[in-house]
């Protein structure tokens, strides 16, 4: 995502773009999410792995990264309501706590 925000040389004309790129990788981070659980997204890709069914802050905290500035960058509701739905979701189970000073 940093590579399209600051402008980074376009990758050859084979490759996607960077934020073609970060569009898939998101596509492919929706399709992961456990909604048929208690949502989610798994830390590993193969259920082979170890830990397969783990979830953990780092996982989730980057699908919520990319949602928000893919936001930011098209303006897509779809990626608001995905920066919405994991936030509420690692508040909901404790991965984010709030704080009051």
């Amino acid at each position: 995502m940093a590579a399209a925000v600051y402008g980074f040389q376009s990758p050859p004309p084979s490759y996607v773009c960077w934020q073609e790129l970060c569009i898939n990788a998101f596509s492919d981070y929706v399709r992961r999410w456990k909604a048929s659980t208690c949502g989610g997204l798994q830390w590993r890709f193969h259920p082979e792995n170890a830990g397969f069914h783990y979830k953990n802050t780092i996982s989730n905290g980057a699908f919520f990264q990319l949602s928000a500035r893919l936001l930011c960058m098209s303006g897509n509701q779809a990626y608001f309501n995905w920066a919405n739905k994991i936030y509420n979701w690692s508040v909901e189970i404790g991965l984010v706590e709030h704080f009051s000073c």
